[in-house]
């Protein structure tokens, strides 16, 4: 049987910044992959990461757990939800997401 394991977000396993207006810390415990996404204001999925993945929305479905700000989940049929800190929450693939305010959104991204 493995020990107890211990990782920190701010000595990541990997970060991802190749996208403007956001960065994705990655770390791996017990299997189980997390990543900690940190969103300037003006970051919006469909505009800076669309692109890169040839759609206009995302086809991820993640769980989230908001650390700070504000982020905006729109589903594929217009219905917008506001996700703020402490919230937590399921969003299915074909979603749009931006930061609303002047301030970073930070979540947990349990992508599976």
């Amino acid at each position: 049987m493995a020990g107890t394991i211990k990782k920190n977000f701010d000595k990541p396993d990997d970060t991802m910044t190749q996208v403007e207006k956001i960065k994705y810390d990655l770390v791996e415990a017990g299997g189980l992959k997390l990543n900690r996404a940190t969103a300037k204001p003006g970051w919006k999925w469909s505009l800076h990461i669309g692109p890169h993945a040839k759609t206009d929305r995302c086809q991820m479905d993640h769980v989230i757990y908001m650390l700070a700000g504000n982020l905006i989940i729109q589903d594929e049929n217009g219905q917008e939800t506001n996700f703020a800190a402490g919230d937590v929450g399921h969003i299915p693939p074909g979603h749009d997401a931006w930061v609303s305010g002047n301030e970073d959104a930070i979540w947990i991204d349990l992508p599976h």
